[in-house]
């Protein structure tokens, strides 16, 4: 399995991952929901861990709207100054909580990218982990959870190496936070659908497809 993940993941100059990709911004701690549009709330935190976690590696993670196409984005990069590495949500883990507002609907995770202003990491082929936005509704996705390693260059010199992506569920760590950040949120508004249970899964048929071209 190991070697299907080095197989499917491609060094590529972070230059090329530019796209028509919509970014989308926290709401902020006085949001309410809008009685006039169709409009829930994604909630997830994002941590990582592992090789330049804390000081270099910026973590983004890409999802789509299942009907329109529609594409988005959330992200995580550590601050590149010295001794501001742990702006963090959390006080053992690094990372963030995200709260977007989105039309309601189904949506699936379909990519990440790992970079350090200079290379990037994607995987090619993942199957899609998927979610659901309701109206009125702040839907928590879990813990996006990225553990990164090193491996050394011919310089010997420690470089991004490889990542693995799982979705967790930390709601019990996760909801402090998300109520302190986003006092909108409550037991009647909260649901929690995690998009996928563990270590995001590689499509190993299509990957074997394109193996066998």
């Amino acid at each position: 399995m190991k070697n299907l993940i080095k197989l499917m993941v491609m060094l590529i100059p972070v230059w090329a991952l530019s796209g028509c990709i919509m970014a989308v911004n926290n709401v902020n701690k006085g949001y309410q929901f809008p009685v006039e549009k169709n409009e829930g709330v994604l909630l997830a935190s994002i941590t990582q861990a592992g090789f330049g976690a804390r000081t270099a590696i910026s973590s983004t993670y890409y999802f789509r709207n299942i009907e329109t196409g529609k594409k988005h984005r959330i992200s995580i990069s550590p601050s590149l100054l010295p001794g501001l590495g742990s702006n963090s949500d959390f006080s053992s883990d690094y990372g963030k909580v995200v709260a977007v507002n989105l039309p309601a609907g189904d949506y699936e995770f379909n990519s990440w990218r790992a970079s350090n202003n200079q290379v990037a990491l994607t995987p090619g082929y993942l199957l899609p982990a998927g979610f659901t936005i309701e109206k009125g509704k702040a839907t928590y996705v879990g813990n996006i959870y990225a553990q990164i390693r090193s491996m050394k260059n011919l310089f010997g010199i420690s470089v991004l190496g490889d990542v693995e992506v799982s979705f967790l569920d930390k709601l019990q760590r996760d909801l402090p936070v998300i109520t302190s950040l986003y006092p909108f949120v409550n037991n009647q508004n909260l649901t929690v659908k995690i998009a996928h249970e563990g270590a995001w899964p590689i499509d190993i048929e299509r990957l074997k497809a394109n193996q066998a071209q």
